[in-house]
């Protein structure tokens, strides 16, 4: 070995020495040892920690470790966007008692309420008690439409329109209309006028009507001053007189058009009494009818038109 390699060496060894002397005189390797010394006691200290924490918890990681990994997988599951399925209920076993119940209030009786009705229905069953008007703001029960014949050409035409029923009549004839009402002893009234046309005309009340054969008592005046009151069977194919031979002049008429006369007619057990305008016309007895429905009728007894109005239908029973 040469010297130049010796004093290599020695150089190296002084240099190391003047280091550690540098350093304090402590040497370097128990540096290192010192620090891996306190790391693992700051790691031993925070794992005791850790185990402490753990052992407090009723749900923690290591006390319930089941819970935890189904708790983690609940939270974690898929969302299902299909919809439930519920158990069947078995109707039979519910009880009736216990299910809530709706109360609805109770309307307290009021005129507007028979508005809402049409215009016969207003109680018909009890009507031979109570009685009833009609001032035709509807059609109702009424029959109303295009009277045509065999070629289909309208001969006449009934319409409830502003408070009135219309007959429009184009053809020579006899037409009435009814309702269903079933009434009997009382009094009937009601309100005619002659609009347009030929005065030589027949306008009045129907009553007592037997719908199913068109067997009826009829009433009628006409605008030239005359009053017909009898009994028709099978729509006045055969009639009967009650007052008088027939039309017979009454003083008590409203003469002409535009001229609006009372009607009205009181029963009581075949006993009739009829009036024009208040003013007695007429008397008669028959038992043939004994109840029935209500009409109107209107004829021409000369070739041309005619306009007729009715209003203020009413029936007042008997006491």
């Amino acid at each position: 070995m040469s010297d130049d390699q010796f004093n290599t060496f020695d150089s190296f060894e002084t240099a190391e020495i003047e280091a550690q002397e540098g350093s304090g005189g402590v040497p370097t390797w128990v540096w290192i040892v010192g620090g891996l010394l306190a790391l693992f006691f700051i790691c031993g200290l925070c794992f005791c920690g850790l185990l402490v924490y753990v052992s407090t918890q009723e749900s923690g990681l290591l006390a319930d470790p089941e819970g935890f990994l189904a708790t983690f997988e609940a939270s974690n599951a898929p969302v299902s966007e299909s919809t439930p399925e519920f158990e069947p209920v078995d109707i039979a076993t519910i009880d009736p008692d216990a299910i809530p119940t709706l109360a609805l209030p109770t309307l307290p009786p009021s005129s507007e309420q028979s508005e809402l009705l049409p215009t016969l229905e207003v109680s018909l069953d009890a009507s031979k008690s109570s009685g009833y008007t009609d001032s035709f703001d509807r059609a109702g029960d009424w029959l109303v439409g295009d009277v045509v014949d065999e070629e289909d050409v309208v001969n006449a035409t009934v319409t409830v329109a502003d408070g009135v029923m219309a007959f429009d009549i184009f053809t020579t004839g006899l037409y009435w209309s009814t309702s269903e009402a079933d009434l009997g002893n009382g009094r009937y009234e009601i309100d005619v006028t002659a609009i347009d046309g030929v005065e030589n005309n027949g306008m009045g009340l129907i009553f007592l009507n037997d719908n199913a054969n068109d067997d009826f008592y009829l009433f009628e005046i006409s605008s030239d001053g005359f009053v017909w009151i009898g009994y028709c069977d099978e729509g006045c194919l055969n009639i009967a007189m009650l007052v008088d031979d027939g039309w017979f002049a009454s003083d008590a008429i409203n003469q002409g058009l535009n001229e609006t006369n009372r009607l009205a007619v009181d029963i009581l057990d075949g006993e009739m009494s009829f009036y024009v305008n208040g003013e007695l016309v007429g008397e008669g007895t028959d038992g043939r009818l004994s109840s029935g429905a209500i009409g109107v009728l209107v004829e021409t007894l000369e070739d041309g038109a005619l306009t007729v109005e009715f209003d203020n239908f009413a029936y007042t029973p008997s006491p």
